[in-house]
């Protein structure tokens, strides 16, 4: 549902004027004549409207956490720090190195794809591809062998 600008201002200027979270039937229907009257909308009926606040409402919000956050960037505030168990620390990392190793599951078939791809390429486009494939293939064995021991340690590190 897109809501035209005039129709958001308004609603924006009424939400201001609300002090709780809750809008009676009464509101709605003075926010509904105001919208009448200023826009050129003909006919709106509650139901509509009560969705375009809702979406007005949750929009505003968004912006209004966007623009602070950039404003706790801008003025050097310290991020606050949310204490977090260590189980959930430890299913967030393992979850990490779950991810991790699907990509490098995805990055090796990509490879052969590649490889497959490049069979009917010429001798010297074939011998470099093969090379810059086999040094890639290696540096992903390296990163699944890290990603091991580090899953190792963190099993260790859960035991005790």
């Amino acid at each position: 549902m897109e809501i035209e600008p005039k129709t958001r201002e308004i609603i924006v200027s009424f939400l201001r004027n609300i002090k709780s979270k809750k809008i009676s039937k009464t509101k709605m229907e003075e926010l509904k004549d105001e919208i009448l009257r200023k826009t050129d909308i003909r006919m709106i009926n509650l139901s509509t409207l009560k969705r375009m606040v809702k979406k007005v409402a949750k929009e505003e919000a968004q912006a209004k956490k966007i623009e602070e956050a950039k404003i706790e960037s801008i003025s050097g505030f310290k991020p606050v720090i949310v204490p977090i168990t260590t189980h959930a620390f430890q299913t967030i990392i393992m979850y990490d190195l779950n991810a991790s190793k699907r990509t490098l599951q995805r990055l090796n078939e990509r490879i052969a794809q590649i490889k497959e791809t490049s069979k009917n390429q010429s001798a010297e486009f074939k011998q470099k591809l093969s090379s810059e494939l086999s040094l890639i293939r290696k540096e992903l064995e390296k990163l699944d062998s890290k990603l091991e021991q580090i899953e190792k340690q963190l099993m260790q590190k859960t035991k005790k």
